[in-house]
């Protein structure tokens, strides 16, 4: 069972202090692989830790929400600090970044070993 968990599973590398404390500077997440309809992802990942990529290369991990069919905001985990809102399409006529892919959050580990 656990070796079926861990193979299931991609690990990301923290970097940064952004999401502290959920996530430590090099600590690592291990987060489900992307699903092929990025439609039937949108609903299972709303108000979820998840990493989120873009059009533009940039990769998040943050809560996930679901606006409406066309849009999705990314927020902070922590709300300690200040708010930062990142907001992506989830269609090409919208003015923001592009959602690329979606990848659920199932652990965060301390290092690799």
């Amino acid at each position: 069972m656990v070796a079926d968990f861990v193979t299931d599973t991609d690990a990301f590398e923290v970097r940064g202090s952004s999401v502290e404390p959920v996530a430590l500077d090099r600590q690592y997440l291990l987060a489900q692989p992307p699903k092929d309809e990025l439609a039937g992802t949108l609903s299972v990942s709303d108000g979820k830790p998840a990493i989120a990529e873009d059009s533009e290369d940039c990769t998040y991990f943050k809560r996930f929400r679901v606006l409406d069919s066309s849009s999705v905001i990314l927020e902070s985990l922590d709300k300690v600090g200040p708010e930062e809102i990142v907001r992506l399409s989830t269609v090409p006529e919208q003015p923001d970044p592009i959602l690329v892919q979606v990848r659920e959050v199932v652990r965060v580990v301390f290092d690799k070993k």
